[in-house]
């Protein structure tokens, strides 16, 4: 395994886990989202 090989490899590595992390915020802001909206649904209803 050469040392083009190597850094390719961890580029790739490092690709798919910032990727991850983006859906892992999409989905933590979506969760966000829906908890206010349940919120508010309470707050007009009291």
């Amino acid at each position: 395994m050469s040392h083009l090989d190597f850094v390719l490899s961890l580029l790739n590595v490092g690709i798919k886990a910032a990727q991850f992390v983006l859906v892992i915020l999409q989905v933590r802001h979506l969760i966000q989202q829906s908890k206010q909206k349940r919120k508010n649904k309470k707050n007009r209803r009291s």
